[in-house]
């Protein structure tokens, strides 16, 4: 039987980095956000011990705030929990919850001091591609949408399809 060793930073890191390519790959969103959702809170954690406090917030527009954690919390909530409610039904979920969830892992993998690995730097970059209308100018990719603005109104397969095909390109530039 194989086995490995793995730290609370790698073990983060390696769920978001999976849930990436599951995304692209356009797989289960449930699992996808089961993934995310562990890897953040680990992150959290981590920024809790260091008394540190998440900035990303800055990068979303301040009227968008309230919906990006509603966004967040909701589903992340649901999936964690059976006691208060075990034969509950969530419904009206927004796959799309799972980008902004991600957003907020790989901001906080960051400010840990982490560098990116090449599935955030491709998601990193394919983000304000898909929600320019909710990225502030100093969001440090926000040159992208220059390149593609039509993204924002593509299907959802087109832009997983992008993302796919970014990740690829970085995959293929770091060789």
């Amino acid at each position: 039987m194989a086995t490995i060793t793995v730290n609370k930073i790698q073990a983060a890191q390696r769920q978001i980095d999976s849930a990436i390519r599951m995304l692209y790959i356009n797989e289960d969103p449930v699992s996808i956000h089961t993934l995310i959702s562990a890897g953040f809170r680990i992150l959290r954690d981590l920024m809790e011990k260091q008394k540190m406090e998440p900035d990303v917030m800055k990068y979303i527009r301040p009227e968008k705030k309230q919906a990006f954690w509603d966004g967040i919390n909701r589903t992340s909530n649901f999936l964690k929990h059976a006691d208060g409610a075990p034969e509950s039904v969530l419904d009206n979920i927004q796959e799309e919850a799972n980008d902004f969830t991600l957003l907020f892992a790989i901001l906080s993998y960051q400010k840990l001091g982490y560098k990116n690995t090449i599935e955030m730097t491709a998601f990193i970059s394919w983000f304000p591609l898909v929600y320019p209308e909710l990225i502030e100018n100093s969001f440090p990719h926000k040159e992208l949408l220059l390149q593609n603005q039509e993204l924002g109104g593509a299907t959802r397969s087109e832009q997983l399809q992008t993302g796919k095909d970014l990740l690829g390109l970085f995959r293929k530039g770091s060789q």
